[in-house]
């Protein structure tokens, strides 16, 4: 079969797999002339791409040897057969495989079958070349590593080659990529390993490279590790089809108002110009954040009637939707219990709104009636909430009530907020052991 060769520089990569059609496929010969159609491969982790157009340049995201895994693609470029060819078609179920990005609007696929037998397998080899821009391609054959290591010249060309099939999916410059892949083949050629990239971007290679450069710290130390594992990435996915990793998400929490801010923010609200409805939502928004730890829909929810003020004077409040009572802090019991008796039934917070739930409802309020106090920190219920908690985990209130108070399913959700807790004493340690 012949294709078109497009100018440019190309990136060529063979792969070596086994056909099966499976339940509603066939394999049989074509008749002459018959147009070939790409087909997935049996087993394959990339089923049924959701990249409909892979080669015809309608795509923002691209598996560059995608081609081969898409029951209904044509592929550009194969023109007419001669002769009689096998002809492969399946059917699979969606799939929901996600695949990096990659910005080569041209690909150019070879598929060769070379046998068939009884049980229905076709062994093949096909092939893919996508071109490089012109500037990348520049970036890359003319790079030369600034300290001009002895060891260069041995893995110049396989750091190329890394670079200019990986370079779509990493998200830094090429100039950057391969001056961190220009060091780490080398440190690794020095060290005596395997002259492979992967072995080159293995976990324990890549971790020795970094110990053995302290002078790389901060931003730049996340740089190249960023780098390192990206490339590792798109080139696992490039050789094998193995997806990345799932990142692992870190639970942040907003830092706490100190008891300073706090006394500035009741000041502001007590001084609030305009009517008192102004006034009186500021200090309720302070009230349910830092005396209940309220969370935005609970924040909107609250009504009037939800409040209870115990003969001990104790303020109590029933969370909307949910069985759970929450104690308010002794600073904002007098507050709230005004409040509630002022409202009666409608809402704590905006007591004249009509929707429930209004979409930015607290910031929008909060940005208005702030405007004009520079000398008040910026007020979000997410740090008021924190807060809160914070406050119970330093006055040592066990963690499960706090959880259960907190709407948490567990005291892990506890742990972020645990940074902003300072160790006790030997002392209070001691008090605490002692009447345990």
């Amino acid at each position: 079969m012949t294709h078109p060769q497009p100018r440019g520089t190309w990136v060529e990569s063979d792969t070596e797999d086994v056909l099966q059609a499976t339940q509603g496929g066939r394999i049989g010969p074509t008749s002459a002339g018959e147009q070939l159609r790409a087909c997935p491969t049996a087993g394959s982790a990339h089923r049924d791409s959701p990249q409909p157009r892979s080669l015809t340049g309608h795509r923002t995201g691209q598996p560059t040897d995608d081609a081969l895994y898409h029951s209904s693609l044509e592929v550009t470029g194969a023109h007419r057969c001669r002769g009689a060819v096998p002809q492969i078609t399946s059917q699979f179920p969606p799939w929901g495989a996600t695949f990096p990005p990659s910005s080569h609007t041209s690909t150019l696929l070879t598929a060769e079958v070379r046998n068939l037998d009884r049980s229905g397998h076709a062994s093949s080899k096909y092939s893919w070349c996508a071109p490089l821009e012109t500037a990348m391609h520049g970036a890359i054959l003319g790079y030369q590593p600034p300290d001009e290591p002895a060891e260069w010249p041995l893995v110049a060309e396989g750091v190329r080659q890394v670079a200019a099939a990986t370079c779509n999916s990493v998200p830094y410059p090429v100039p950057q990529v391969m001056l961190v892949l220009s060091g780490l083949a080398a440190f690794a050629e020095r060290a005596g390993l395997k002259r492979d990239p992967l072995v080159w971007l293995a976990s324990e290679t890549i971790t020795r490279y970094l110990l053995a450069h302290p002078s790389l710290r901060g931003g730049t130390l996340q740089m190249y590790r960023s780098i390192f594992l990206r490339v590792r990435e798109a080139l696992l996915w490039l050789q094998s089809g193995q997806q990345a990793a799932p990142k692992m998400q870190i639970a942040r929490r907003s830092a706490p108002y100190t008891p300073p801010e706090l006394a500035r923010f009741m000041m502001w609200a007590r001084n609030l110009p305009g009517s008192a409805a102004r006034g009186g939502s500021a200090l309720t928004l302070l009230a349910l954040g830092a005396g209940c730890g309220f969370s935005r829909r609970e924040v909107l929810a609250a009504r009037g009637n939800h409040v209870t003020t115990l003969p001990s004077d104790t303020v109590v409040v029933a969370v909307p939707d949910s069985d759970r009572l929450v104690v308010c802090r002794a600073m904002w019991e007098k507050v709230l219990a005004e409040r509630a008796l002022s409202v009666g039934h409608s809402y704590l917070f905006l007591p004249q709104r009509e929707a429930t739930t209004p979409k930015n409802c607290i910031a929008n309020w909060v940005e208005r009636t702030q405007e004009g106090s520079p000398c008040v920190p910026k007020l979000k219920l997410s740090r008021l909430r924190s807060t809160w908690i914070v406050e119970l985990l330093r006055q040592h209130v066990p963690d499960d009530v706090i959880a259960a108070a907190a709407g948490m399913s567990s005291t892990a959700g506890l742990a972020p907020y645990r940074a902003w807790v300072s160790k006790p004493t030997q002392k209070p340690t001691t008090c605490l052991l002692q009447d345990w």
